[in-house]
């Protein structure tokens, strides 16, 4: 369960100092624990990134599929965004070892017929 009411905050103030402290370890435990989201957690995993990339890499996936359960609102915005966390990804996947032409072509492949999303990664030459 997630943690609420003031110890919210408290786990957010924590992530956010041990990340300051230079702990990533730390912070991603408290952030796994109290399962923070939003900014302390993006925070945590790019700290966290520079050891364990997986970690972050499971993180930047997750908003790209926030991200487009956000589109009903506002579609080009959530598309622009979706392009910026793929530009991350690139870069993480790669340092992993890992394929990102592949996973980029397949994400492609399932999100087809939304054609902004596809001219929107191209004009980012993606």
């Amino acid at each position: 369960m997630a943690t609420t009411g003031t110890y919210a905050g408290s786990a957010h103030t924590l992530a956010n100092l041990l990340i300051e402290e230079n702990a990533p370890d730390e912070a991603w435990d408290v952030v796994r624990r109290h399962r923070c989201k939003g900014s302390t957690l993006v925070k945590a995993a790019y700290a966290r990134a520079i050891s364990h990339l997986k970690d972050a890499i499971g993180v930047y996936w997750s908003l790209v599929d926030r991200a487009l359960d956000f589109h009903v609102r506002d579609r080009n915005r959530s598309y622009e965004r979706i392009a910026g966390l793929l530009f991350i990804l690139k870069d993480l996947i790669t340092r992993s070892g890992g394929e990102f032409r592949k996973e980029l072509a397949e994400f492609k492949a399932t999100h087809s017929r939304k054609r902004n999303l596809l001219e929107e990664l191209a004009r980012r030459s993606q």
